[in-house]
């Protein structure tokens, strides 16, 4: 039998389920500070593990299934940005609920012009999600065909640049020069910032920290982001450095102070409105890696120092970002004497 008890301000759910032979125990919060509420989920969790033990359908949430999956793994920042998306999207609906159906739905709704290993990346994670809840359907995986690689020349960089509005400009300036993935350049904090080195610090793909050079085209825009949103970035008290824009009510007075984004959807929708501002069709946020990689390639970098700027663990994962143009090959061709 489960039992509430009080920790704090909030009642706790803990005891065992036995049926038919089975047993369950159950240790969790309910979230709820009111006993009546507490109640009535306990006798609510109670029932689901004694419909699953009678072998019904798994009715526990989505998002409690999420946050126990995400828990459990120790997954990294792109999986927790996923995580939240599909949080989102299902919510309280039951994990057994979730079909193919479900997913196809989801993707022609919030995935539409996405990238395949973009909607794959995210499938990855709920087909993870739902194995930990025993919970198995084939949801089906797009096929990616060849590497996708695409970056902009010299004149359309800047173009696009100037498309950014000026609260966030920084971060696309900042994340083409330094080849970070968009949810690791939004975590860029204060204290990861040295300007008298000439360094940023961040943490990466896999919850490893990177320290490279800092670029002087990215330093200047930093300083100029700092100098524009300092008092904001102060009274966030959050070290992040790239936040929201404050909203006003009429009369002037502010309504909603700048914050940390949420999540990196935010600087999709600005990018695609600078992209559309710009006339630069088919080209993503995370496209800025491939340009990076690909203008240091022609620059003539070393596989060695491009792997260690762009946080690569191989030679193959380079060449999956960066390219030559028929020019550059030609190029080096007549080097030969």
């Amino acid at each position: 039998m489960l039992y509430i008890k009080k920790r704090g301000q909030i009642w706790h759910i803990e005891g065992t389920v036995t049926y038919a032979g089975q047993k369950k125990t159950v240790r969790k919060t309910t979230g709820h500070t009111l006993r009546r509420e507490a109640e009535e989920e306990c006798r609510a969790i109670e029932q689901r593990v004694i419909n699953e033990m009678k072998g019904g359908d798994n009715l526990t949430p989505f998002n409690e299934v999420a946050d126990d999956w995400f828990e459990t793994t120790k997954q990294g920042a792109t999986c927790e940005v996923n995580t939240r998306r599909l949080k989102l999207e299902w919510g309280k609906i039951p994990i057994s609920k979730l079909d193919t159906a479900a997913w196809n739905k989801f993707v022609k709704r919030k995935l539409k012009g996405a990238t395949p290993s973009h909607v794959n990346r995210i499938r990855t994670t709920l087909v993870s999600i739902l194995n930990h809840a025993a919970v198995t359907y084939n949801i089906p995986k797009k096929k990616e065909g060849e590497h996708r690689i695409r970056y902009l020349t010299v004149e359309e960089q800047e173009h696009l640049f100037s498309c950014y509005p000026d609260f966030i400009r920084a971060y696309f300036i900042m994340i083409s020069y330094q080849g970070f993935r968009r949810t690791e350049g939004m975590r860029l904090t204060l204290p990861g910032i040295n300007m008298e080195v000439d360094t940023l610090q961040l943490k990466v793909k896999g919850g490893k920290w990177l320290t490279v050079p800092m670029h002087s085209r990215v330093k200047t825009a930093l300083q100029e982001h700092l100098e524009l949103r300092w008092e904001d970035i102060q009274r966030s008290n959050s070290g992040q450095i790239f936040l929201t824009r404050n909203t006003y009510y009429k009369d002037g007075s502010i309504r909603q102070h700048a914050h940390p984004y949420a999540s990196s959807d935010s600087m999709y929708r600005i990018h695609v409105k600078a992209c559309e501002k710009a006339g630069i069709p088919d080209f993503t946020v995370h496209d800025w890696r491939h340009h990076f990689a690909s203008h240091l390639m022609q620059s003539g970098a070393d596989l060695k120092s491009l792997m260690k700027l762009g946080g690569w663990n191989s030679e193959s994962m380079v060449f999956r970002y960066a390219d030559l143009p028929d020019a550059h090959t030609r190029h080096t061709m007549e080097k030969r004497k």
